[in-house]
């Protein structure tokens, strides 16, 4: 699997094979109109469900917990309920957490 920095890198080597071409780079979570907006690719983060579109997975995330281990002095996590003694962080969404523990 490669990393944001691969990508990055094999951005800008597209860029300067190819200086008449225009790479923008927009993070949004807002849902965009590809054709009304003269977008030529978007990438979305999700399941792969949105109609009218098609949909090539890139990668599947990898979800690992991590902890300052200030945050450990009661001791380490051995089970997944162990994480449930702290603040959970997650992304608005909130899928994350409840895809981790449930694998």
């Amino acid at each position: 699997m490669k990393g944001p920095l691969e990508s990055a890198l094999r951005i800008g080597r597209f860029s300067k094979l190819h200086p008449n071409i225009e790479v923008r780079i927009e993070a949004s979570e807002q849902p965009i109109d590809l054709l009304a907006e003269a977008i030529d690719i978007g990438v979305r983060y999700g399941g792969g469900k949105w109609p009218g579109l098609d949909a090539v997975r890139l990668f599947s995330p990898r979800l690992i917990v991590v902890a300052s281990p200030d945050l450990l002095i009661h001791g380490p996590l051995t089970t997944p309920a162990d994480c449930l003694r702290y603040p959970l962080l997650h992304d608005r969404r909130r899928t994350d957490w409840s895809t981790w523990f449930a694998t």
